[in-house]
């Protein structure tokens, strides 16, 4: 039963990309909430230099005030970091069952009674992984107990790639964006 086997690599190995999802998820709920603090505060300190060149500021500082406020209560509620390491323990488990001199029912059975108590990843999990072992290795992983190649259509490629970029773009690009215009327009009126 060599298909047991790689079904406890794969997913162990999708399990890693979960954690390694909600750990880059916390900390960029994390650096969100500090950015849209930072912003808030910069706004409340200077609020006649900045409220020149954007109208209604004080508007703005509330709904900035309600959005950090019900962020944190949501990065609270969604525990990423508990999430993550919920899969970081699951895996851990898997990949000793992998090493252990097992048979392979028995391996089977524990395995599935591993996975009982644990969150399951998303498919999307599967899909980078099958995605990233591809474009990496250049080696197609193969599908359990077989020599069937497993390799990522354009959609999945597709979907990586997207996510990725607007991930960036939204989370990583956009506070830094927002930064940079509230000290350039404090700096203009300097």
């Amino acid at each position: 039963m060599k298909d047991v086997r790689d079904r406890i690599w794969i997913t162990s190995k999708v399990r890693m990309i979960s954690e390694r999802r909600y750990l880059s998820y916390e900390s960029t709920a994390h650096l969100l909430m500090n950015t849209f603090s930072g912003i808030l505060l910069l706004t409340s300190i200077y609020p006649d230099e900045i409220g020149r060149s954007v109208p209604g500021l004080s508007k703005i500082n509330v709904a900035f005030s309600l959005l950090i406020f019900g962020s944190s209560l949501l990065v609270y509620g969604f525990k990423f970091g508990e999430t993550a390491a919920k899969h970081r323990e699951c895996y851990l488990k898997l990949q000793r069952l992998l090493d252990s001199n097992k048979d392979d029912e028995d391996n089977f059975e524990k395995y599935h009674d591993i996975l009982e108590n644990y969150p399951n990843q998303s498919d999307r999990d599967y899909y980078d992984f099958v995605f990233e072992r591809y474009r990496k290795r250049k080696e197609p992983i193969l599908r359990p107990g077989t020599d069937v190649e497993i390799v990522p259509s354009f959609w999945v490629c597709a979907s990586y790639l997207c996510r990725k970029f607007l991930f960036f773009i939204f989370c990583r690009a956009m506070p830094v964006i927002f930064i940079v215009a509230i000290i350039s327009t404090l700096l203009v009126e300097y």
